[in-house]
């Protein structure tokens, strides 16, 4: 791997906020698609529960990409895939849940390096959800996030602790195998698998920058 230059090693990532997935509300489920992309609030809405207007027998309508979970009174009944269903008023769609690879992007602060220098590693992900009564009603986005970030935390720790400060910039770019294997051992119970895990930046203290841009220099 390439070093960046100094310019990339003090110019600090906030510009880019970290990800935050939530459940919202929906009134009609069709729209399930175009909402995904939208943000709420600075979240990423993951799940949608649909907004019920009235009982009768009606025509639903599941969009490409999402599973629909449906209940009859208030009881599960499976998942609904994309297509169009007539059905009594007894049944109603629960959730609906993005089953496309999601990107996912967060930080992990002040990482210890071997020679205890405080780093920030930035890592991004991509993720879809497997099993999607599993991950709705067995762990939520919300939930999800702080297990997911709990055990990224750990791991990305465990990492950085065994390289110097002058190794650690070595890490960006990086694709973790062990991450993947370590996460999904931790989240496929829940209906989630990771399919990707990459750390997109190190950001080390700007006189450390320095003090390694100059030592580059000089060699």
């Amino acid at each position: 791997l390439s070093h960046p230059s100094s310019q990339s090693l003090m110019q600090p990532n906030s510009e880019r906020p970290e990800t935050n997935l939530v459940q919202v509300p929906i009134r009609d489920i069709r729209s399930a698609p175009g909402l995904f992309g939208c943000r709420f609030d600075d979240c990423t809405p993951l799940v949608f529960t649909p907004i019920f207007t009235g009982y009768r027998v009606h025509r639903i309508v599941v969009p490409h990409g999402f599973d629909a979970i449906m209940e009859v009174n208030g009881r599960i009944i499976g998942v609904v895939k994309p297509g169009v269903y007539y059905r009594p008023h007894c049944y109603q769609i629960a959730f609906v849940v993005n089953k496309q690879h999601i990107p996912y992007h967060f930080a992990v602060h002040s990482c210890p390096t071997l020679d205890n220098v405080r780093v920030d590693i930035h890592v991004d992900f991509l993720f879809h959800v497997a099993d999607s009564v599993r991950f709705v009603y067995g762990i939520a986005p919300e939930n999800m996030e702080e297990l997911l970030r709990a055990t990224q935390a750990e791991t990305v720790r465990s990492l950085v602790r065994t390289v110097r400060i002058d190794q650690v910039r070595n890490l960006r770019g990086v694709n973790s195998e062990d991450m993947i294997i370590t996460l999904n051992e931790k989240l496929n119970p829940y209906g989630i698998h990771i399919d990707q895990v990459t750390i997109a930046n190190v950001e080390l203290p700007r006189d450390v920058a320095v003090s390694l841009q100059r030592t580059t220099a000089f060699e």
